[in-house]
């Protein structure tokens, strides 16, 4: 009496196990959802390069201050340099 339980109760885990089974190869072979196409990346301002004697400064350890509406920077060469400008490009 006991193995005929025991035999209906493998059954039933069997019947769960083709079924689990089954869900998992179907779920395996279902299409991948559909691709989102990229989203474009916003251009950044294009920022224009410092012309003049500050383009290439060969100084060592500058500093820039602003005092008022003009851009100092100070720095050491050959000597201590002292550049200014309005615009802090020139």
């Amino acid at each position: 009496m006991r193995a005929n339980r025991n035999l209906r109760n493998m059954r039933g885990w069997l019947w769960i196990l083709c079924g689990l089974t089954a869900a998992a190869l179907l779920l395996a072979q279902a299409p991948p959802p559909p691709a989102q196409p990229a989203k474009p990346k916003p251009e950044r301002a294009k920022q224009e390069l410092p012309t003049g004697p500050m383009a290439d400064p060969q100084i060592h350890d500058p500093v820039m201050i602003k005092q008022g509406d003009t851009y100092y920077a100070f720095g050491a060469g050959n000597d201590i340099v002292v550049w200014s400008s309005k615009v802090m490009k020139q």
